[in-house]
């Protein structure tokens, strides 16, 4: 039996619970600044004594408890037939006698038919009312799921219902509630968007065991991180880099791997490169099956292999990584770890092309120049050399040079001749400037 100590106040009355059961979860106490004596009036006017401990819910108590959900009502015992008491000394709970609601493996039954009919799309709207008889028992997972319910509606009014359930499963604990309250505050779902509400729930229910709440949460460090590794801030973003990666997190492990073969905010360590890229490429990371490849190729970390690095810049270009497709296109062109094929070596260029891959566009035009893989066409590879040439890339400016010096896809135009070897020789290439010389 809950034990409630209570003492004459100015206010009211002031209340003190002792004795609560280890399974109650949500208590709330409501007191709507009565006075003992008022207190005393209106339970007598609205109740029987003898009714007390049976008495449903109204919504108009004197002092109402919520626990686990359901309300129960406090009962004057010792002083109940005086109306005239006025120190109140010791109040008890008395509960009412419960309806039969069924066990908690009943409601376990019932919320599993109800997932097998929620995960049913043609049929999911019939977990609804077993959702609603849940709720209305105070079932954390009922609410949960008919929260989830409405917000797979997508609409603003969905959103608050779901927000409010939710709410409700949360407060007991429950760690799907937790979460979706956490990704409501979020992405603005029916709140306000706020990260640090957001971040409250999702630390509660990662306490409660919830692998994708630590999942949010790992995701907004990593792009914090990233901002700073992007501002070249590479001592703030590595201990962070260097505490995802050490749970499992990909995109930190490749970029951890940045870090160590670059020496960004740590001393540069091919072998720590390496093994933080492996990490993140054996999780399907094209960017680090890409780096992986590079490793490979450079014997940066591990002994050079050029059939590892194709076999890595493989798996990072079927992903559709623009520089791994290129380097596949380049192993066609050049046979030295596959057998030479100009056709496949063009169809991997043109993949990379088409996401404006600047060493592709180059090599692509050369396929053309050359007719090697495609028919000869010098209009089609000056177009490509000037695309290449436009995003800086020395070989695509030198290229295009060539076409303006000869008059091949373009008009015959010195000065743009000069121009094209001009920049290409102004970041190091030899034969830009020596083309420029006998120009």
């Amino acid at each position: 039996m809950i034990e409630i100590t209570t003492k004459n106040t100015s206010g009211g009355v002031g209340l003190q619970l002792s004795n609560i059961p280890k399974d109650i979860t949500c208590l709330e106490v409501s007191i709507q600044d009565y006075t003992p004596k008022a207190a005393v009036q209106v339970a007598q006017e609205r109740f029987e004594g003898a009714e007390l401990a049976k008495i449903k819910k109204t919504g108009m108590l004197p002092i109402p408890l919520l626990i686990n959900g359901h309300e129960y009502f406090i009962c004057f015992a010792s002083y109940y037939d005086d109306p005239a008491v006025q120190d109140i000394s010791q109040l008890t709970l008395t509960m009412p006698e419960a309806e039969d609601t069924g066990s908690a493996e009943d409601d376990d039954a019932l919320f599993n038919e109800a997932l097998d009919l929620f995960n049913n799309l043609e049929r999911q709207s019939e977990a609804v009312p077993i959702l609603e008889a849940l709720v209305k028992k105070g079932n954390s997972n009922g609410q949960y799921l008919l929260g989830l319910y409405y917000h797979s509606g997508g609409d603003a009014g969905g959103y608050k219902k779901s927000v409010e359930l939710f709410r409700k499963s949360a407060e007991q604990n429950n760690h799907n509630g937790l979460f979706w309250l956490g990704k409501c505050y979020e992405f603005g779902y029916g709140v306000k968007k706020d990260w640090d509400k957001a971040s409250d729930w999702y630390r509660k229910a990662v306490e409660q065991g919830d692998e994708y709440a630590q999942k949010r949460l790992d995701n907004h460090m990593f792009q914090m991180a990233k901002e700073d590794f992007d501002y070249g801030d590479y001592d703030d973003a590595f201990p962070i880099f260097e505490e995802l990666a050490e749970r499992g997190h990909a995109e930190a492990q490749l970029y951890l791997g940045f870090c160590y073969n670059l020496g960004y905010g740590v001393q540069l360590d091919y072998d720590e490169a390496f093994k933080w890229f492996y990490k993140s490429a054996e999780q399907g990371v094209a960017s680090a099956q890409y780096s992986l490849g590079i490793c490979y190729a450079n014997g940066e970390g591990v002994a050079r292999n050029k059939a590892k690095a194709f076999e890595w810049d493989r798996k990072a270009a079927e992903q559709g990584h623009a520089g791994a497709q290129f380097t596949v296109g380049l192993s066609y062109y050049m046979g030295e770890v596959v057998a030479k094929s100009y056709v496949k070596a063009v169809e991997w260029y043109r993949k990379a092309v088409e996401q404006d891959d600047a060493d592709a566009q180059n090599s692509l035009g050369n396929c053309y120049y050359n007719g090697e893989g495609v028919t000869q066409d010098y209009a089609k590879a000056a177009e490509l050399y000037r695309k290449s040439a436009e995003q800086g890339d020395i070989l695509g400016q030198y290229h295009l040079g060539i076409c303006y010096e000869c008059g091949r896809g373009v008009k015959q135009d010195y000065d743009k001749a000069e121009k094209w070897y001009s920049k290409s020789a102004e970041q190091g290439y030899e034969a830009a400037q020596d083309a420029l010389d006998n120009l």
